[in-house]
């Protein structure tokens, strides 16, 4: 779907914030609006971080140690939101994946 870099942007936008409080809430009423036509359409967004990496759903972009709370081979940050529409994947999501430590040796 094409449009997705444009909430991509939106997004960005919102995460950077603006000294212009009327700008920002202009640009904050924009997202609710194009998040609720792209529902209205069918779209949904894919649930990433916490679940098991799937291929089928995710890309992965990065990896980092697993640590405590997050396991081996589970997503462990979203780094772009994936989209469906139905069955079909829109686009996947760009995910940070936990990993197992490999032991350091392991190359020699």
């Amino acid at each position: 779907m094409c449009l997705l870099p444009v909430l991509d942007s939106l997004e960005r936008a919102l995460a950077t914030g603006s000294p212009d409080r009327d700008f920002y809430d202009g640009v904050a009423a924009t997202h609710r609006l194009f998040l609720a036509a792209l529902r209205e359409a069918g779209a949904e967004p894919i649930e990433s971080v916490g679940q098991p990496f799937d291929p089928n759903r995710h890309e992965a972009v990065a990896a980092v140690p697993a640590d405590g709370e997050v396991a081996p081979g589970t997503v462990a940050r979203e780094v772009r939101r994936g989209w469906r529409l139905g069955d079909e994947l829109l686009r996947p999501a760009q995910v940070v994946v936990a990993t197992a430590e490999e032991p350091a040796d392991r190359w020699r």
